[in-house]
């Protein structure tokens, strides 16, 4: 079985014929081929023993397994369905939410989400130039996570974000758009992050997490009230995958 013979350039200044003969390994010119590297796995090569490796470690998942589901159906979560208005008290999506089969201890965990967002928020602003700004809220979140690994935090804060508001009510005005939510603050949402540490074989739930806060204030303009039953966030279209390596 021929060795991997060593490249070595001896020459300081540019020498085209030096570098293919000595810089590359060349398919015409055994043994300086890629041939030479495939040998690495014939069995003359391997002292392990014969047969201690199955051809299961060899097929396709074996180091990396991903899943990816996507949707084009809206999926609408209203405001009033919140309750309350704060970032623990949300609502799953359920078009970008699932369940894997990790069938492998994995080291490293990626996971991430695309969606098109079309939400209703406002910003507030009375007479004596107090300011109510409404938002709505997301984050991906896996489960179970490793209780022990403490990149989890900061991988889930990676994939928070929010969406703006995007008409205003200024001293008993609405803007230009006469309460309509602008198109332009429609946001393309795109999210990813890693999980490393080590995940033992079984399911893992990825969750989407919807919150919002879209309120009614206490005074002023009567149409005002909409907000907190009409405002709603829809899911226009997205996906949602993950990636496990071994």
């Amino acid at each position: 079985m021929p060795t991997i013979p060593s490249m070595i350039l001896s020459s300081q200044s540019v020498d085209a014929s030096e570098i293919y003969q000595n810089g590359l390994y060349a398919p015409a010119n055994p043994p300086q081929s890629v041939e030479v590297l495939n040998g690495g796995l014939e069995q003359s090569n391997y002292t392990g023993g014969n047969g201690t490796i199955k051809p299961y470690m060899m097929d396709l998942g074996t180091f990396a397994r991903g899943y990816s589901v996507n949707f084009g159906l809206r999926d609408i979560v209203y405001a009033r369905q919140l309750d309350q208005n704060t970032e623990d008290h949300y609502i799953i999506s359920s078009s970008l939410s699932t369940t894997v089969f990790l069938p492998f201890k994995a080291r490293v965990i990626q996971f991430g989400f695309q969606c098109w967002f079309n939400h209703d928020a406002s910003r507030y602003v009375d007479e004596d130039d107090n300011i109510l700004t409404e938002y709505w809220g997301y984050r991906l979140r896996v489960f179970p996570s490793s209780a022990t690994n403490p990149a989890y935090t900061e991988a889930t804060s990676s994939t928070e974000g929010r969406l703006p508001f995007g008409r205003l009510f200024d001293n008993g005005t609405w803007n230009e758009n006469n309460g309509v939510h602008e198109e332009a603050r429609w946001y393309y949402v795109h999210k990813s992050s890693m999980l490393p540490g080590i995940f033992n074989e079984g399911y893992r739930d990825l969750r989407l997490e919807i919150f919002a806060n879209i309120e009614k204030p206490n005074s002023g303009a009567a149409d005002r009230k909409i907000d907190e039953y009409f405002s709603k966030c829809q899911q226009m279209n997205g996906t949602l995958w993950v990636l496990a390596l071994r």
